[in-house]
């Protein structure tokens, strides 16, 4: 069997809809995800996500868990609009000696433009992941409940998300033996991540990740894990009170959303074999 890559195509929903300065916004903040995106996974990335056409952009990964972490983690700092994907998991047949991934091609290419044509035409979904099987059902109930916990934040829950990210973002190992304890060390975020209007988002500069694998249990036990304390981190970027966060923390759904995450990982890496 050839190597298998999972190609990701982003771009944002209903743009030509949008005003001018909104469209603008839209896109500055996805330029920023795109920019956080290839540091966080550059490990698992063979061609970094860059724009294709308009507002759309693309990448190749190694592993279909991580463009789908990549996507979710776009999509969780996306604030003007909102954000759609495919995944095509397949190979990568025609390489080209450049860097940019609009020059490749290949069948998980393919199956990513399929991916995300099948979301344009299903208005309750934000990600379809297609494989030489195609959709991966599972997987996608999985992410469309994980995505639909995020995209139902108000505006003061988001901006708790995005730190609750920034902080501790999530990367994909394969390793079925998870340690709780396991993290990355840290690391600073480009200063490209960021927008004009992102304000104190610069605290944000340094982060943490966490890595959550194929054994579901071991992943949500160790984000349980990471989430102990940090309401002393987050007062301090956000300017506010911490046991008004402990508080907004106990009242959101942050944690199920990236319990939610876990488990759409754990799902996506048994249908696709990785």
């Amino acid at each position: 069997m050839s190597e298998q890559y999972a190609a990701l195509i982003v771009d944002i929903r209903d743009s030509r809809k949008l005003p001018a300065h909104e469209r603008q916004d839209a896109q500055r903040e996805l330029s920023c995800g795109i920019a956080r995106a290839n540091a966080l996974f550059a490990a698992s990335i063979e061609k970094p996500l860059m724009f294709s056409a308009g507002d759309e952009a693309q990448g190749l990964f190694r592993d279909a868990p991580s463009a789908f972490l990549a996507f979710r983690l776009i999509s969780i700092f996306m604030t003007s609009a909102r954000i759609r994907g495919g995944i095509g998991i397949g190979g990568w047949e025609t390489r080209m000696d450049v860097e940019l991934s609009t020059e490749q091609d290949g069948t998980a290419f393919h199956r990513a433009r399929a991916a995300i044509e099948d979301v344009k035409k299903d208005k309750l979904s934000y990600l379809r992941v297609r494989g030489a099987d195609g959709v991966l059902w599972s997987t996608a109930v999985a992410s469309d409940l994980c995505l639909n916990l995020s995209e139902g934040w108000g505006q003061r829950q988001r901006v708790l998300g995005q730190a609750v990210e920034g902080l501790l973002p999530f990367v994909y190992t394969a390793s079925a033996m998870l340690s709780a304890a396991e993290s990355e060390g840290s690391a600073s975020w480009p200063s490209e991540c960021f927008t004009h209007a992102d304000g104190g988002a610069e605290k944000l500069g340094q982060y943490r990740a966490m890595v959550v694998g194929n054994n579901v249990e071991a992943s949500i036990e160790a984000i349980d894990l990471g989430m102990r304390g940090i309401s002393y981190k987050l007062a301090e970027v956000l300017n506010r009170a911490r046991q008004g966060i402990d508080r907004s923390l106990s009242n959101s759904n942050i944690q199920l959303e990236r319990r939610a995450a876990a488990f759409t990982v754990g799902t996506l890496a048994r249908e696709a074999g990785q």
